[in-house]
């Protein structure tokens, strides 16, 4: 009986064991997880230059200004077909980039722009083909003729501004009179405009000479204000020398403080 009873006390030892590890086993189990991401491409919806349609460059080289609109908050750059890629292009207002680059004189052919539009932390970009070419070809016209220059000097005859005495500042009626002069001006666009101050003889030469350069060149500022192009004045100033009235009367110190335009250098040296 004893005996008995011990085999089954070890039967049953053995099968708690066997439970007891077959509830330790550890199962393994692997969860895969998927994400969808959708990336967005920007849009561009214009894009423009100025100076558009035909440039001639004969004359000097131009900066183009190049525009592009789209979605905001984004990196810009625009390549030149055939020649200098990955411009910078700046934001200067909500979805609104501009860049710029230079055409040299001389320069001909036919300029086509590709804008990119990027979002540079999911890599989504966009990109836009300018429709229309800038057209650059040089002018062959004739420059200003001997002709043309005398009948451009005689119109010029009654341009002439008269200054109070050591005055330099333009008046109202001064620059009435250069307005009306400007038509003159237009009429001749491929001769240069000379704009040549004078003083009267009071004072000394030194100071003449400086009061003189200041009729010029305020004259010539306001003449630019006007859109005349640069290129086309050429300022030149000689104080109290080439009166045109060497009378020593205030009558005629009136008459030399002038500031005279003509299509040559009256004084060429």
């Amino acid at each position: 009986m004893r005996r008995s009873t011990r085999t089954v006390s070890i039967l049953c030892l053995v099968l708690l064991v066997a439970f007891f590890a077959g509830c330790a086993k550890k199962k393994t189990v692997q969860l895969e997880m998927t994400r969808e991401t959708v990336i967005i491409e920007p849009i561009i919806e214009s894009m423009s230059i100025d100076p558009s349609g035909r440039l001639d460059t004969r004359e000097r080289g131009k900066t183009i200004q190049v525009t592009m609109v789209g979605d905001p908050g984004l990196q810009a750059t625009f390549d030149i077909e055939g020649g200098a890629k990955g411009q910078a292009m700046r934001e200067t207002e909500p979805g609104v980039y501009t860049g710029s680059f230079q055409v040299a004189r001389g320069q001909q052919g036919d300029l086509r722009l590709v804008g990119h539009l990027v979002d540079p932390p999911s890599g989504a970009s966009q990109e836009y083909r300018s429709q229309a070419p800038l057209a650059l070809w040089v002018s062959q016209v004739v420059g200003c003729t001997p002709e043309m220059i005398r009948e451009f000097d005689t119109k010029l005859q009654n341009a002439t501004i008269l200054f109070g005495f050591d005055h330099w500042e333009l008046t109202d009626e001064h620059k009435a009179k250069i307005q009306q002069s400007k038509k003159i001006f237009d009429a001749y666009p491929l001769c240069t405009v000379f704009i040549v101050g004078y003083s009267d003889d009071v004072g000394r030469p030194e100071y003449n000479m400086t009061l003189s350069q200041r009729r010029t060149v305020m004259t010539g500022t306001y003449v630019l204000s006007l859109g005349v192009p640069e290129t086309r004045l050429s300022e030149f100033f000689f104080g109290e020398e080439y009166p045109v009235d060497s009378a020593d009367t205030p009558e005629a110190r009136t008459k030399n403080r002038r500031v005279e335009f003509r299509s040559f250098n009256p004084h060429k040296r």
